[in-house]
């Protein structure tokens, strides 16, 4: 978890800031000696928190509490981001029509609890002359994955490819 790094009073090095007081008011520029012991008779901390700005800007606050209110910020943001699980399907050229059922009833599943697929299909030896019927079973594999047969459900977000004697290709639901 990567927080910014703020200065706090001796560490600040501009010789003039703008500070801002504890509850939010701009007190104005003034040297930065006097801004801390400004924030040392309130018992609080004086924190650049911009210290691009000509003169930088400074705050008299409590910097612990400011620094973990920053980091719960930090932890909201990375819940916030959603991680994208990709379940791996295996299918081979001559797959039974059972197996082929219970693999699209698995997929389903997958797709319930929002994860994509990545369809995969190894051809080894004399498979590797007859891949257009291996990605013809791929191909009837995502169709029958679509349950209303008037929409089509199923989003082919990486194309079908052939690399390293392996098809594969996935695919995400659209409810």
């Amino acid at each position: 978890m990567s927080t910014k790094r703020y200065r706090i009073n001796e560490e600040i090095r501009a010789q003039k800031v703008i500070v801002i007081d504890e509850t939010g008011v701009n007190i104005g520029e003034m040297p930065t000696r006097e801004a801390i012991l400004k924030a040392e008779a309130v018992e609080l901390d004086l924190v650049e928190v911009s210290p691009l700005a000509n003169p930088p800007v400074c705050k008299i606050l409590n910097f612990n509490q400011f620094r973990y209110k920053e980091q719960q910020k930090v932890k909201a943001q990375q819940k916030a981001t959603s991680k994208v699980v990709i379940k791996g399907i295996k299918l081979s050229p001559n797959i039974g029509k059972h197996d082929l059922e219970t693999k699209a009833n698995q997929s389903l599943k997958f797709f319930s609890k929002g994860y994509k697929i990545r369809i995969e299909m190894q051809l080894r030896g004399r498979e590797l002359q007859y891949q257009n019927i291996a990605k013809d079973v791929i191909n009837g594999f995502i169709t029958s994955l679509n349950i209303d047969k008037d929409q089509n459900n199923v989003i082919i977000e990486d194309p079908l490819k052939f690399k390293n004697n392996k098809l594969s290709c996935t695919i995400s639901y659209k409810k």
